[in-house]
This record gives structure tokens, C-alpha cells and sequence, in this order.
């Protein structure tokens, strides 16, 4: 949707963390396939975590210094 391929390295921003593509809904991560919002919600430091766990995760992974959110944002242009 936003240009992305399988094999693509985008940065989980928090903690600098480069994941791969593994698919349109998928990131790879030390052999483990997880969601956007499940990395996010398994990683993110405690310290900037809300009560409710449920978190937008395209806000907090990028490709080439922008956000998920921003690159699709640009492609529903």
C-alpha cells in the first residue's frame, strides 16, 4: 500500500530496532512474525506505554526518516 516489499528493513523508532517486511501486514523480527501494533505494544518501553495496550504501530516504525503513518498519508494523496 505504501510502496513497501517483502524484504524491505523498516526502524522500530523507540529502541532503533531494524525489523524486515515479511509481508502487507507483517514484520519479521529474530525469526518471529509479528503485527505492527503487537511489536509495538511487546516492545515499546514501559515508560511511554498507555493503560489501554492498543496501539497504532505504523505511528512508531519508519522507512528512510518517515513514519509508516506519514508514507500512507502521502499515498491517499
Amino acid at each position: 500500500m505504501i510502496g513497501l516489499n517483502v524484504g524491505d528493513t523498516v526502524v522500530f523508532d523507540e529502541l532503533n530496532l531494524s525489523v524486515t517486511v515479511a509481508s502487507d501486514d507483517k514484520v519479521e523480527y529474530q525469526g518471529r512474525l509479528w503485527s505492527l501494533s503487537a511489536f509495538t505494544r511487546e516492545f515499546l518501553p514501559e515508560n511511554k506505554q498507555n493503560s489501554s495496550g492498543a496501539y497504532q504501530g505504523s505511528k512508531y516504525f519508519s522507512y528512510k526518516g518517515k513514519t509508516l503513518n506519514e508514507l500512507r498519508k502521502e499515498s491517499d494523496r
